[in-house]
């Protein structure tokens, strides 16, 4: 069986970072499945939508025109592969203008034709409506069982005509039979009296500023309610449910990929990989860069939702997942320390596309499984977020650097940190950076501050260059630049006290606390070549170099 161990000896830190990450992600995904098993609601159904206009002689002139403008752009939005609507206007009387149908074109070229006339009926203009959500002879109750039915009225009076009581009369008939009424009134309406056709003061939304486009597409977003992460619209509510769920799906993922990362990263540093402060500090960072990145998803695409349908419509949700990814790998990035951030963030919009994308194709080719589509696609684009997101940390976090340390555990197992303003800190603590047991807390400490690497110890500061090297307890520590990179060859290099060594220079902790072995290589005729310190009394007995092969590592 591979151990881990051998995982971090053998692979490429960036890829091992990234699986990390991704597998990470991947579990907190299907435990994110369970949350949303449990909150969901019935599926969706389909829309069956009776738009009803006043059209008396008060809406003459610009009111008349604003309607228009905004009842077309509902319809514009409104998906009519699964939904169907039908207008109807009312003033003195009532008219079914459109039928039920599924033909924007019909319905726009009718509601471009609507003139302002007469007074205010709203006892003919309910009776109208309620023959229109009739589907072809059938009554209003017997609706299939994935239909939904609304009727959305807009009004700017107040009845003026017909038996007002028949009106609320045949509103209450209407909503017995399961049908939701929401209206949209303008100040001079009757609100009141509107309360009393709704049934509930929430459904009736008033047109704020004059602004009738803004009335309808609240009146939209209520009807129609798309979510980030799903297609089947299961988990319906309105606008704040369908946010609050993708938040907590996010903050879940979030938690996933900053296990995998920061357990990972513990585990080059030979720490223990997860503690109890660690995961007390991973679920406050997740649920902070959760709720940003699934809140920025959502609403993007909310908004991309209410003025689009179809490609257009998957376009936006590639790019509300892209934004998703951005805004978490960003957040993220605050785990790893001295990461660039201005390259992580980049890393998550790679993410955020790719796991829409994996989305997308899972439901394509699941399409009418019944929401398992959905699921496969979430895990699929789970894991090509938290792997692109690993992936770019990892790539970031080896390219994008001024200087870094190379900590050498012995000649197969060595791990890289990032410079930076964040000091990086040796010492037996928690917090401490790499984990030396017999150190004190924050015994060392590396700092990158203005292209200067500071170097304190026993409080004493001193400035460190590329290419020198520092014995922590058992551990050897190389300070690279782009200049000086560790190559991964043990040679001799020169004392301390006679300049840095070479940039490809380490010396073995063993030849370290060996001043008397450290002479006799010197004077060796081979200095370049290590030699294993002998034991015992053979230290006169002439042993054969050893010269390992150089290793390069990620």
């Amino acid at each position: 069986m591979i151990s881990i161990n051998y995982i971090v000896e053998t692979l490429p830190k960036t890829i091992v970072l990234a699986f990390a990450a991704g597998i990470g992600c991947f579990l907190a995904a299907i435990l994110a499945e369970f949350f949303l098993f449990l909150t969901q609601q019935p599926a969706k159904p389909n829309q069956i939508v009776c738009l009803t206009i006043d059209v008396s002689g008060s809406m003459m002139g610009n009111k008349i025109e604003e309607v228009q403008s905004a009842a077309i752009s509902f319809i514009n939005n409104c998906d009519f592969q699964k939904n169907r609507v039908a207008v109807t206007i009312f003033s003195s009387d009532g008219t079914a203008l459109v039928p039920l149908t599924d033909n924007k074109s019909t319905l726009i070229n009718h509601i471009r034709q609507i003139t302002a006339y007469g007074g205010t009926n709203f006892e003919a203009a309910l009776q109208t409506s309620e023959k229109a959500l009739a589907d072809q002879g059938k009554s209003v109750a017997q609706n299939q069982e994935n239909e939904k039915k609304t009727l959305l009225i807009f009004t700017d009076g107040v009845n003026s005509e017909g038996n007002p009581f028949s009106a609320v009369a045949t509103a209450e008939r209407l909503r017995n039979k399961g049908v939701q009424i929401l209206a949209i009134a303008t100040d001079d309406a009757d609100s009141s009296y509107l309360n009393d056709l709704t049934a509930d003061s929430n459904n009736v939304i008033s047109v704020k500023g004059g602004n009738i486009q803004d009335a309808f597409k609240e009146a939209e977003e209520r009807i129609f309610t798309p979510q980030l992460m799903q297609t089947d619209e299961l988990g319906g509510g309105n606008a704040f449910s369908a946010l609050l769920r993708t938040c907590i799906w996010t903050t879940i993922l979030c938690f996933g990929i900053a296990l995998g990362l920061v357990g990972m990263q513990n585990t080059f540093l030979k720490k223990r990989a997860l503690t109890p402060q660690i995961i007390a500090g991973l679920i406050v960072g997740a649920a902070i860069a959760g709720c940003a990145a699934g809140g920025c998803g959502q609403l993007f695409f909310i908004l991309i939702s209410l003025m689009s349908t179809g490609v257009i419509l998957n376009l936006g949700r590639i790019i509300a997942w892209a934004v998703l990814g951005a805004v978490m790998a960003l957040l993220m990035a605050r785990f790893i320390p001295n990461l660039n951030i201005r390259w992580a963030w980049r890393g998550g919009i790679l993410g955020g596309i790719f796991g829409a994308i994996g989305f997308l194709v899972m439901n394509y080719f699941m399409e009418g499984s019944g929401g398992f589509g959905d699921v496969c696609g979430r895990l699929t684009g789970a894991f090509a977020l938290g792997f692109c997101i690993g992936f770019i940390v990892g790539m970031v976090e080896k390219v994008y650097r001024e200087a870094w340390l190379t900590v050498v555990y012995s000649p197969k197992r060595f791990t890289q940190i990032n410079l930076g303003e964040v000091p990086v800190t040796f010492g037996s603590g928690n917090n401490d950076t790499v984990q030396i047991d017999d150190l004190p807390k924050n015994a060392v400490r590396f700092k990158l501050e203005n292209g200067i690497i500071q170097y304190t110890e026993s409080g004493i500061t001193r400035q460190i260059k590329p290419g020198e090297r520092e014995t922590i307890g058992k551990i050897e520590v190389v300070v690279c630049s782009p200049e000086h990179p560790y190559l991964g060859s043990l040679q001799l290099g020169e004392n301390r006290s006679n300049g840095p060594a070479q940039p490809n220079v380490i010396k073995p902790p063993h030849q370290a606390t060996n001043a008397r072995f450290i002479n006799q290589a010197k004077s060796s005729k081979e200095p370049s070549l290590p030699v294993t310190p002998p034991s015992g009394n053979d230290l006169t007995k002439k042993r054969r170099p050893i010269q390992l092969p150089p290793r390069k590592r990620s």
